[in-house]
């Protein structure tokens, strides 16, 4: 999900400024939901897919919403910066990639560390999208 993310700001990248980027400059701020018990639902298939993890034991037991939230900021800011700061970089998709598999790293248990490593090894190619 988080490679689809970047691959579509990169190819819309009005669209993905009129979504995220101009919100600041016009000052159009939105508070974040304090009660997190009830998700909206853009982001309900993100946190079925954590919640699935948790209960497998492949991510910590953590709340959820938290892990979302966390993943989505880190996937985003990294796109950001691309686009901002690095356009059409060759360096770009690799610096991507390293941040997602740090960030992974964080959220995985010992087990999800070991499924992950079985998984890389199995299917290298998978590792590099």
């Amino acid at each position: 999900l988080r490679h689809d993310y970047r691959d579509w700001a990169l190819a819309h990248p009005t669209l993905f400024s009129a979504m995220f980027g101009d919100q600041q400059l016009l000052g159009a701020a939105v508070p974040l939901e304090r009660d997190i018990a009830e998700p909206r639902a853009s982001i309900q298939p993100l946190l079925e897919v954590i919640g699935a993890l948790i209960a497998t034991g492949v991510f910590r037991d953590e709340d959820p919403m938290v892990v979302a939230l966390s993943t989505w900021a880190g996937t985003h800011g990294g796109v950001a910066l691309e686009m901002a700061f690095w356009p059409g970089a060759p360096f770009a998709r690799d610096l991507f990639a390293a941040h997602i598999a740090a960030s992974e790293r964080g959220w995985l248990t010992p087990r999800g560390l070991e499924l992950a490593e079985e998984l890389a090894a199995a299917a290298p190619e998978a590792s590099d999208c």
